[in-house]
């Protein structure tokens, strides 16, 4: 592993060759789509808004995909060649840090519960690398999960518009109609995306949705910089792994992670949250943690660059696939100012 000298702050850095980590990243494209929905009445709906649209995803997705009445994939011997199977099987077997779902859901973020009718409200789906290949299936079912209805109360909502995001910046109508068959839907690349944000010595880290990210079972309650670019590392390798056709093999992880030890994280009002999600498989509720608001990062090297850039599409910690880890990039001198830190004891408060 080569390196190069770097300093910040009188301090001196060791970055690793940019070259050899783009092989991770080169191959994990995204193909995002963008669903905007129309109210069909006044509604409210859940806090917990990605692991809802997960769901209403999943019940319109598995009649169009799985010919089994069973609400497992296993033993189904071709549950990961149907794209329900691929998607949604939840069985651990299939699903763990190492083996991602090739998907993230991100939430709507406007804050907005309350809803009249005619209202619209978006979210965005990524299919991560070869998830792709799943693309036809995932816009039909977008195109009937509104119909069915979300939430406990099945409220109802109509697709009134969908796009696909790529190159940066631009964005294509699709036809729902064709399920994206015969269109060009182009996907988004990682190189371009980081490409696209200048390097930036210092930044705020604005989390949006809970990050769940623990150590020895118990939610962490502030970030160091191995924590986070260790957490950003796993999941953005292990996509890369099973999706883009990446292997980990003689990449250098302690090198990277030695790096992060010198970046410096700052409290900017990051706080821990808790909340619920309700399964209707399971008929039950689930508790939701993590961490929220913002912190500062400073003393960033080149190398750690990308995996933050990354991570703004691909989140970061637990529940990543439906929402949460959720955070934008923003720039330090645009950022609202320093808040007190609320301590672990008024998690739920």
């Amino acid at each position: 592993m080569r390196f190069r000298r770097y300093h910040c702050k009188d301090k001196e850095l060791h970055t690793t060759n940019f070259h050899e980590q783009a092989h991770m990243w080169n191959r994990l494209n995204m193909t995002v789509l963008h669903a905007e929905y129309r109210a069909e009445r006044s509604c409210r709906l859940p806090d917990s808004l990605g692991p809802m649209l997960r769901g209403a995803l999943g019940y319109a997705l598995k009649p169009l995909a799985c010919f089994s009445e069973s609400d497992r994939c296993e033993p189904c011997p071709a549950w990961d060649r149907c794209a329900f199977g691929a998607l949604y099987n939840t069985t651990e077997s299939a699903t763990s840090h190492d083996h991602p779902v090739p998907y993230v859901l991100t939430p709507p973020l406007d804050g907005r519960r309350e809803l009249a009718a005619r209202d619209t409200i978006e979210f965005m789906f990524t299919l991560v690398g070869s998830g792709r290949v799943w693309l036809p299936w995932v816009i039909a079912a977008l195109s009937v999960m509104g119909r069915q209805g979300w939430g406990e109360d099945r409220h109802p909502f109509l697709l009134s518009r969908l796009r696909a995001e790529g190159p940066p910046g631009h964005m294509t109508d699709l036809r729902v109609q064709s399920a994206g068959i015969g269109e060009p839907i182009r996907e988004l690349a990682s190189a371009a995306l980081i490409s696209a944000r200048p390097y930036r010595e210092s930044v705020v880290l604005h989390f949006l949705t809970p990050a769940d990210i623990r150590k020895d079972g118990r939610l962490i309650e502030f970030f160091d910089g191995p924590t986070l670019i260790g957490r950003l590392l796993r999941r953005i390798g292990s996509l890369a792994e099973h999706y883009g056709g990446w292997s980990a093999e003689g990449f250098d992880f302690p090198a990277i992670l030695g790096e992060s030890s010198a970046m410096i994280c700052s409290d900017r009002g990051l706080h821990p949250y808790q909340t619920e999600r309700f399964s209707t498989r399971q008929d039950r509720r689930h508790p939701l943690a993590g961490l929220m608001g913002r912190v500062e990062l400073s003393c960033i090297s080149p190398t750690l660059w990308p995996y933050l850039v990354l991570g703004e599409r691909l989140h970061v910690g637990k529940g990543a696939s439906f929402g949460m880890g959720k955070y934008v990039i923003e720039d330090v001198t645009l950022s609202p100012p320093l808040y007190p830190f609320v301590p672990s004891f008024c998690l739920g408060q």
